[in-house]
């Protein structure tokens, strides 16, 4: 079934005026089922087509249609007398309920549907609202790290360099970080604990670890090294045999 959507969207002079009143209980627009269109109205002229289309824009707006001659002439823009014949085609598309009033059943149908699918949405909407105020969302980086004047997480203060080879030889003992501690201590205190990018040190503890990784690592260069070294001498004597002899 196809469907085409019938918007009573105001144009920009009317939505400046409306966007300063409070906002519409009704909705703007209404599913038209342009299949079940045709099959009900092909048997209608042109006229009462016409007429049937601005009496359910009129329903939807109003929420019914008055039983009175002169007004719906006036609402189909057609005189009093061409009218008779126009609602002698459209009388049975909009019977009389209880109240008087006639309506379009299948129109009245379609709002109640959509006004309560708005109101569900507004009612999921309003809840969510209202649990975020009992119960807001923590803040992501605690106060006590946060810069109130610009509201940025802070830098952690830099830990104090060691004064002494000793300091860092005991820390080193405890931590079983296995370090030439006189070497580490004299290399950064000549560098005003500074990093080879310059950067200002801020962990010795963790330049020591990285200072022991990068020693663990020259030592194993070095050991494949050596041990290549050997294989080639080797390599050039059995050469040297297997050409002049012993």
């Amino acid at each position: 079934m196809t469907t085409t959507v019938f918007n009573s969207t105001p144009n920009s002079s009317q939505q400046a005026t409306r966007s300063k009143r409070a906002p519409r209980k009704n909705p703007h627009s209404f599913e038209f089922y342009v299949d079940d269109f045709l099959g009900g109205t092909v048997h209608l002229s042109p006229q009462a087509v016409g007429a049937y289309v601005r009496l359910l824009c009129f329903q939807f707006n109003q929420g019914s249609i008055p039983d009175e001659p002169a007004v719906l002439a006036r609402v189909c823009g057609c005189s009093v007398d061409e009218w008779g014949r126009l609602w002698a085609e459209l009388e049975n598309k909009f019977p009389k309920d209880a109240d008087g009033k006639r309506r379009n059943e299948r129109l009245a149908s379609e709002k109640s549907h959509k006004l309560q699918v708005r109101k569900s949405c507004t009612d999921a909407a309003l809840a969510r609202w209202t649990k975020e105020q009992e119960d807001p969302p923590p803040d992501p980086i605690p106060k006590s790290h946060t810069d109130e004047s610009t509201n940025k997480p802070t830098r952690r203060a830099a830990m104090p360099m060691p004064e002494t080879v000793a300091e860092v030889e005991n820390w080193c003992s405890a931590h079983n970080v296995r370090i030439d501690s006189a070497q580490f201590f004299n290399y950064y205190a000549s560098q005003g604990w500074k990093k080879a990018n310059g950067k200002q040190v801020t962990d010795w503890h963790a330049c020591a670890r990285g200072w022991e990784s990068r020693q663990i690592e020259t030592a194993k260069t070095k050991s494949q090294s050596g041990l290549f070294e050997v294989q080639r001498q080797q390599l050039s004597e059995a050469a040297f045999r297997e050409v002049f002899g012993e």
